[in-house]
């Protein structure tokens, strides 16, 4: 919840500065938005993957193969985050996103996707929360992309 927390306060500030910024061309305020709206959408979509990870962990039970996978799907997330969160440093200080910060969180999706491709269980509940976390995974990366393009 802490960290839920945290997350939801760089959205306020990234908003903030937008709303706070001198006047702009009607061209620079849509660009503006959709920089807004991809920075929301990576934050949401990267805690619903880590909360559907979580919850494939919880399930597995005495599926050890399934628990150590999301658990590297996990620990993979947990790195991008903190590149999400150097990024977001970056934004709120007038600064472009390192290049490096870009790269742990490439690499952390990458490795999450690799951990969750790796899953193969015989639980439909599992298999559904795998797939679920794919998703969100695939629309936080989605939504990482717009990022650099837009912000």
């Amino acid at each position: 919840m802490a960290r839920f927390a945290q997350v939801l306060s760089l959205l306020i500030a990234f908003c903030a500065c937008a709303v706070s910024a001198a006047p702009i061309a009607p061209a620079q305020a849509a660009a503006a938005l959709q920089c807004d709206i991809a920075r929301v959408q990576i934050v949401a979509s990267v805690n619903r993957t880590v909360a559907e990870v979580n919850d494939v962990i919880q399930g597995a039970g005495a599926d050890v193969a399934t628990a150590a996978a999301a658990s590297t799907a996990a620990a993979a997330l947990q790195s991008a985050q903190a590149g999400i969160d150097q990024i977001a440093a970056a934004l709120l200080a007038g600064k472009a996103p390192p290049q490096a910060s870009r790269d742990i969180v490439e690499q952390g999706f990458a490795d999450a996707g690799v951990a969750l491709d790796s899953i193969v269980s015989t639980d439909p509940a599992i298999l559904a929360q795998v797939t679920e976390a794919k998703d969100d995974l695939e629309s936080a990366a989605s939504a990482g992309e717009l990022v650099i393009a837009n912000c």
